[in-house]
């Protein structure tokens, strides 16, 4: 028989398994209807208590957490809140993450109920198979999208804030050294792409950079190449393509930085204008058909040659490494290099290459031994380097 309690604490009810349920009224929902809760007890007093709370909550404006799962949540706050928001190549990565990763181990766990402890062991499992870089993006998706939820009142709080993540270690780089760029040079001279392997290391542009280039983008005054745009290999979501993936031309880069104009040296102007001759395109790489040159094929013939001659753990992206590095093995600074690369800041560029300037950093000291005997003359260091 249920009790009528006083000052509108609701109802009290023991159940036939000797457990007790508990109803409160809670004022009226947005469309006009009652707002009623119903809580669960062991005990009355345990009722009693969780009424309180609810009745208190309502008191200070604390709004109640949502028992929407988080993977109904996480799919929604993807499709109306990032997919306009993000470019293409980026919310693919959001989209793979969520439901390849993160929507298979929590997707079920209501909002209300998803804590630290669920999300520490996620990231802890995670751990095993996957990098701490792709963890840590899982992780800042995860946190994105419970922040979004905090904000529109869905929880009390987001239990990403107490997570401990693995230590982000910096990635080895490979970059040829001056004698395997000349022997890779040689012998990709038959390959239709050679021009894009030497346009690779005497510019350091992207893979996505160089198969957006078109004709207009080559200045042969000016010996300049002007960076705008990027080629990428993308998942069809509008359904637009008969295929799975399609090839977009982003108008908007990765930064503002990498708008930018790059130096050429005459022996990719020499390719570029041979090129030019025997093309009638606007892009300046395009397949024989007369089309965009999709990045994995580049990708594959690169691989190819690389492994052809014993070069095996390398990628096309290993060409960008190389013209940084044979730019910082000539002295030209950093903040100079980071320009020329198009990265946002200068740290960028210093925490990606301290690891491929060994030589650089032997260099370093060579310095401090000539400032210390009095042998540092007004010559360029530089140059002073490599006549010691």
């Amino acid at each position: 028989m249920a009790k009528k309690r006083e000052n509108g604490e609701g109802t009290i009810t023991k159940l036939e398994n000797g457990s007790y349920m508990g109803r409160i009224f809670l004022g009226y929902k947005a469309d006009g209807k009652p707002n009623r809760k119903s809580v669960y007890g062991k005990t009355k007093a345990e009722v009693v208590q969780k009424i309180q709370q609810l009745s208190l909550n309502r008191v200070n404006g604390v709004k109640e957490s949502s028992s929407m799962a988080l993977g109904r949540w996480m799919v929604f706050w993807l499709e109306n809140f990032k997919k306009l928001k993000l470019k293409p190549k980026t919310y693919e990565v959001y989209d793979t993450q969520a439901r390849h990763h993160i929507i298979p181990s929590l997707g079920e766990i209501p909002l209300k109920d998803l804590n630290s402890l669920q999300i520490q062991k996620y990231i802890n499992d995670k751990s095993k198979p996957l990098s701490p870089a792709t963890i840590r993006k899982q992780y800042n998706i995860l946190n994105s999208a419970l922040e979004k939820a905090l904000a529109n009142d869905m929880i009390t709080k987001n239990p990403c804030k107490n997570v401990e993540l693995p230590i982000l270690e910096q990635k080895e780089i490979k970059a040829l050294t001056l004698e395997e760029e000349n022997k890779f040079i040689e012998e990709s001279r038959d390959d239709r792409l050679h021009t894009l392997f030497v346009l690779a290391f005497d510019s350091g542009l992207r893979l996505g950079e160089l198969l957006a280039l078109t004709w207009g983008d080559v200045d042969f005054e000016k010996a300049e190449v002007t960076v705008n745009k990027n080629l990428i290999h993308v998942k069809d979501y509008e359904g637009k393509s008969n295929s799975k993936n399609v090839l977009k031309v982003q108008d908007n880069p990765k930064t503002k930085s990498s708008i930018r104009k790059v130096p050429l040296p005459q022996r990719s102007l020499k390719l570029l204008k041979e090129l030019k001759s025997k093309t009638n395109t606007i892009m300046v790489f395009a397949t024989k058909t007369g089309n965009y040159l999709n990045p994995r094929n580049a990708e594959r013939s690169f691989v190819r040659i690389a492994t052809k001659i014993g070069f095996d753990d390398c990628n096309f992206h290993s060409l960008r490494h190389t013209y940084a590095t044979r730019l910082f093995e000539v002295g030209i600074p950093v903040n100079v290099v980071s320009k020329l690369l198009g990265h946002a800041k200068t740290s960028i560029t210093t925490d990606i290459y301290i690891s491929v300037m060994p030589s650089l950093k032997n260099d370093a000291v060579k310095v401090l031994d000539l400032l210390h005997s009095g042998k540092l003359g007004n010559k360029p260091i530089i140059n002073q380097l490599q006549t010691n």
